[in-house]
């Protein structure tokens, strides 16, 4: 059998096995909200020792950087995976056995002969299809607050749609990474605020609700490493709308299991963003007036995540990985 230790930074040290996995919580003086982090003195060295594989996930902070020098120095192999967090350093490429991917798009800058595509994983008994409540029917988004997620896209989206439909509800849900952006989204909300619910964090009980009980899961962000929130959505069996940009169009097929917008559409600098607006506009009506059409997709949307993004599958291919590659 294989036992995981994670390790990631926090303020107050702790040790804890959940599950079967061993959490370790190193203390790290953070000088800024997602800045660098204090290096060396605060690594596990203990866990690294009794490590067979070291697989960094957030390779831009100082404290991965600081484990995978010490990782090779224990002729440790070292996996990668980048979850996008930035950084003026990284793991250096030299020092990395392989990188696990989570999709084509996030691995287009890593070396060709080291990189795997394993996708992220999804969780497909807790995020099912349930049968629909009787409530106000709603869109829904589920992301951080800030800009490049584009929510000031789907309320101007919205209030195109929203006289049309008129008990149709817009539900943004996701922690605020940038203040200032909140509140122009509030601001440019105000004609419907009825209408416009600004969830901000939610439990994950709550999470699952939203997904389960929208009409559509409309994104409009204009960059995505793999989509883990549309891939939720997918699995909740909701057809979703989205801008083809990064990973998306690798999770998502246009016209089987949700319909994608074109990706250069998206620009708020560019003219062409009124037509992106409308674009957006006439694949939700696409959906909401045609119920046989939202019925496929959401059913095609499951049977993809089953089918391919499951954390069975990541599983296996990141342990075929490693002991393709445990040569170091």
């Amino acid at each position: 059998g294989h036992s995981v230790t994670v390790v990631y930074p926090s303020i107050v040290p702790f040790d804890t096995t959940k599950d079967g996995v061993r959490f370790v919580g190193v203390q790290a003086f953070i000088r800024k909200p997602f800045s660098r982090l204090d290096p060396l003195g605060f690594i596990p060295i203990r866990v690294l020792l009794a490590s067979d594989v070291v697989h960094i996930h957030q390779p831009r902070s100082y404290l991965a950087v600081s484990a995978s020098f010490l990782a090779a120095l224990l002729r440790k192999p070292i996996f990668v995976t980048d979850l996008g967090k930035t950084g003026k350093h990284t793991v250096p490429s030299a020092l990395v056995a392989g990188y696990l991917d989570i999709s084509r798009f996030a691995g287009s800058t890593h070396p060709k002969d080291k990189t795997t595509i394993i996708y992220a994983g999804i969780d497909v008994q807790k995020f099912q299809p349930v049968k629909q409540s009787h409530h106000r029917p709603y869109l829904f988004y589920a992301g951080a607050i800030r800009e490049h997620k584009g929510q000031h896209h789907l309320v101007e989206i919205f209030t195109k749609i929203a006289k049309r439909y008129p008990t149709l509800d817009l539900v943004l849900a996701g922690g605020v990474i940038q203040p200032w952006y909140l509140e122009k989204i509030k601001t440019i909300s105000r004609p419907f605020r009825s209408r416009i619910i600004i969830e901000g964090m939610v439990s994950e009980e709550r999470l699952l609700s939203l997904y389960q009980q929208c009409e559509i899961f409309v994104s409009c962000s204009s960059h995505e490493l793999f989509g883990l929130a549309i891939g939720e959505a997918m699995a909740c069996g909701k057809p979703v709308i989205a801008v083809g940009v990064g990973s998306v169009p690798e999770l998502v097929r246009h016209n089987i299991d949700g319909l994608i917008v074109p990706g250069s559409l998206w620009n708020s600098e560019n003219k062409k963003v009124a037509f992106f607006v409308d674009t957006c506009v006439k694949a939700i009506s696409r959906i909401l007036d045609n119920k046989p059409l939202a019925k496929r997709l959401g059913e095609n949307a499951r049977k993809r995540i089953i089918n391919h993004f499951t954390w069975d599958a990541v599983a296996g291919v990141c342990l075929s990985v490693y002991k393709k590659r445990m040569t170091y």
